[in-house]
């Protein structure tokens, strides 16, 4: 595992095709998380965010969050056949932004 870490650690944030998951070392560890897909008009395309709740939610199905060394590790299985990079073989990087901060969540955009 600390070798694992160790290659990966000029990876700031991507996404493993193997393990269908997000490693980020971007996005804090919170209570939970919900994946949101947004559509935009202008530019027709997708945006895809990662919604972290700083409380527990109301009404908002929320999923725990794993850590692994000083990476967040985010399933994306529930998005993988809707994400632009579905068929690749090897990690892709990923620029993470935060959109939005509020005293209840932080709104991740991903940039795939």
């Amino acid at each position: 595992m600390l070798l694992y870490e160790t290659l990966n650690d000029n990876k700031k944030d991507y996404i493993s095709p193997i393990y269908k998951k997000l490693y980020s070392t971007t996005i804090k560890f919170s209570f939970g998380y919900t994946l949101v897909r947004k559509y935009n008009r202008e530019e027709d395309c997708y945006y895809y965010y990662i919604i972290a709740f700083k409380h527990k939610p109301n009404n908002v199905t929320a999923y725990s969050m794993k850590k692994e060394g000083t990476q967040v590790k985010i399933p994306l299985s529930m998005w993988w056949n809707k994400l632009p990079i579905q068929d690749n073989k090897e990690d892709v990087e990923v620029n993470i932004t935060i959109d939005e901060d509020t005293d209840d969540y932080i709104a991740y955009r991903l940039n795939i």
